[in-house]
Order: C-alpha cells, then sequence, then structure tokens
C-alpha cells in the first residue's frame, strides 16, 4: 500500500479517480451520483495537498480528498470495491487528519444510500450534523414576482474585485464567516473565470447575494443569502428571479441546479416554490476531536 498526495492533479490522475468513483457509485444499491470536486483553487490553500492517491500493487484501490475553504474541513473519500475491509480508508484518513491538523474540525462527506455509511460512522464515532442538498430545476413557469409588505424590487449588480468593501462584511454576515475567510472566498470566486458574483440592492441598500458557476454543461446557483433583519419581504425571491433570468438570457441550453443544506429550511422551501427538486443528498458526519 503507498499513499500519495497532491495538490494539483494531471490529466491522467483524474481519469484514474473518475474511473474509480464510477466503480464505486455503481457498487452501490441503489447506485450512487457521487461527482468529487477536483480542484483545489476552492481551499484557503491552494497549494496545499489536499488530494491523497492510494495505489496497491500499482492499481488506485482508493481515493480521498479534503475540501478546506476556511477552519473546518470537508472529507470524501471512496475504496474500490474489491480493497475493502483492508484498512484502507483508515489509512488515508489518518494521513490526512496528520497534514491537516491545524483544523478546526473534519466532516465526512456521505450518501445516505450508500449501504457503507452506517457502519463506517459508528466505528469512526461520528456524529450527523447536517445534510446537504444538490437540487435540479424541473423546467417549470418561474413564479410571478411580489413583494411582501416594506420590501422593494431587487436589482442584482455584478461585483468584481473592486467590490471588496461592499462583497466581503456582507458574505461574512450571511455566511457566518470570520472576515479574513469571506475576503478569500471572494477573491477566488472573482478569479474564477466560471463564476458570477452578485450583490443584490433594493432602493440603496444592499440586501443580500447570489452567484452562479457554469461549468460541464450545468450552470450551478449558490450563496443565495439575505441579510437576516431584512428576510421575509422577498428579497430571496428577487435574488433568484435574477439569476434564473440570467441563464435564461444566456444558458438555456445547460441543466441548472442548487448547492442547499438543512440548516437553512426557508431556503429549500424557496428553492423548491421556483421548481427545484433534490436531486442528490449529502450527509455531513462531523468526526470527533483531534485535540
Amino acid at each position: 500500500m503507498v499513499i500519495k498526495s497532491f495538490h494539483q492533479l494531471d490529466d491522467a490522475q483524474e481519469e484514474q479517480i473518475r474511473e474509480l468513483e464510477e466503480i464505486c457509485n455503481l457498487a452501490e444499491k441503489p447506485a450512487l451520483q457521487s461527482y468529487v470536486y477536483l480542484d483545489s483553487q476552492a481551499n484557503a490553500e491552494p497549494d496545499r495537498d489536499c488530494f491523497y492517491l492510494l495505489y496497491e500493487n500499482s492499481v488506485l484501490a482508493g481515493f480521498l480528498s479534503v475540501f478546506a475553504p476556511g477552519e473546518e474541513g470537508e472529507i470524501t473519500a471512496f475504496v474500490h470495491p474489491g480493497y475493502r475491509r483492508r484498512g484502507f480508508f483508515t489509512a488515508m484518513l489518518r494521513q490526512a487528519s496528520r497534514d491537516w491538523r491545524g483544523l478546526s474540525a473534519l466532516s465526512l462527506v456521505t450518501q445516505p444510500a450508500s449501504s457503507s455509511v452506517s457502519a463506517v460512522v459508528k466505528r469512526l464515532g461520528a456524529v450527523l450534523s447536517f445534510s446537504e442538498y444538490m437540487m435540479t430545476y424541473q423546467g417549470k413557469p418561474l413564479p410571478k414576482e411580489k413583494n411582501a409588505k416594506g420590501g422593494q424590487s431587487v436589482t442584482l449588480i455584478k461585483a468584481g474585485p473592486a467590490d471588496g468593501k461592499k462583497a466581503v462584511p456582507l458574505l461574512a454576515s450571511l455566511f457566518y464567516m470570520t472576515p479574513e475567510d469571506a475576503e478569500g472566498w471572494f477573491s477566488r470566486l472573482c478569479d474564477s473565470p466560471d463564476t458570477s458574483v452578485y450583490l443584490a440592492k433594493a432602493g440603496n441598500a444592499f440586501v443580500g447575494t447570489g452567484c452562479f458557476s457554469v461549468e460541464e454543461e450545468r450552470m450551478t446557483v449558490f450563496a443565495v443569502g439575505v441579510k437576516r433583519a431584512l428576510r421575509g419581504r422577498g428579497y430571496g425571491q428577487g435574488i433568484l428571479r435574477g439569476l434564473m433570468e440570467q441563464w435564461e438570457q444566456k444558458y438555456k441550453n445547460t441543466e441548472v441546479s442548487a448547492e442547499l443544506d438543512s440548516e437553512h429550511p426557508a431556503a429549500v422551501s424557496l428553492f423548491q416554490k421556483f421548481g427545484f427538486e433534490t436531486e442528490i443528498q449529502f450527509d455531513y458526519y462531523r468526526l470527533p476531536s483531534r485535540r
């Protein structure tokens, strides 16, 4: 058993990982739809090794990735069905935990349909923290625009690096991040050629944010948020409507998905009103403290 770590993968390694991922997905009944992200640029330290490839007799038998955009990390891993129960996952997790010991916490990302999840999380002593949903737009007509009492129409303003003074505090407050983490996140979003960041304005005030990325014939909507004191006035609907109008005008040949979590049920309900349905569910299990 040999474990090699990288912060950047070449084409051959990516192809091996995708083949292994597909084998592991099809081994589950029903088959899973996992698709691990293979770009370290979203990490707070993009040049730090976050991909772990485990080889047994020159065969890629296991893979683990660490996603750490802030103080906490998320682990996604899979092992070839023919090489399980040999301690390969434990070995990769041990090395990744050692390499990333500075993180305040680590969570294991799983899918509830996986037959091996319950045994793994029980053995690790992990506790379910929250669930995340990949929702897909089903093509229904968008609901009519309607602002609640006290609300105003929302205008989306595309943000760039020069808008950091307005965007960073807003992102930090909406998504419970430190100013430093929000600044790094905003910078990486602006640097990505596939991502568009919008600030939502109602009247003279900035009330929220909304973003989307377009990759591999899929538009993914994320970071839709409204200031807590201004919720219930229809601003969330206005932001989502504006993003969907961008899709209708520029990207209608692509699928539209959204990433949401169980900690924000109002956001899940909003996307459901706009015709989104859950395609994949991911559960996040907090691993025991390593300190």
